[in-house]
Order: structure tokens, then sequence, then C-alpha cells
């Protein structure tokens, strides 16, 4: 049980749009075939590599603090 919650406490502290955005390429892209499931993969990263999220991480991690995730 504490492993568990420890692996549920490192996913909740990650970025809600790139959990959300994730959920949806591992719920749709795994019924997809090979070649229809790596675009739609790349479209999933491309939406959130410009996000205020991902821009919130590289600078916490730069900065060395925690991020403050905003979902956006």
């Amino acid at each position: 049980m504490e492993e568990t919650l420890a692996v549920a406490n490192r996913i909740s502290s990650k970025s809600p749009l790139i959990l959300k955005l994730l959920k949806r390429a591992l719920l749709h892209g795994g019924d997809m075939p090979l070649n229809a499931a790596l675009p739609f993969e790349q479209t999933m990263i491309s939406l959130v590599l410009d996000s205020r999220d991902a821009h919130e991480g590289c600078s916490a991690f730069l900065e060395k603090r925690k991020p403050q995730f905003t979902g956006q």
C-alpha cells in the first residue's frame, strides 16, 4: 500500500494537462495500427510542447525548484 501511495503521489505531482493527453494517447493509441498510432502520438506531444505547463516544468528544472502546474 505504501508503494502504491508513493506512485500515486508522484503521478499527481505532474501536469494535469500532460496527464490528460497521456491518458488519451494510451486509451486510443493502443487500438490503432502502428502507422496511425505514431502520428497520433506526435500530435499529442505537439499539443503540450508549447503549453504553459511545459514552460513551467522547464523553468522549474533550470531554477531547481518544484513546478507549479496550472493545467494550461
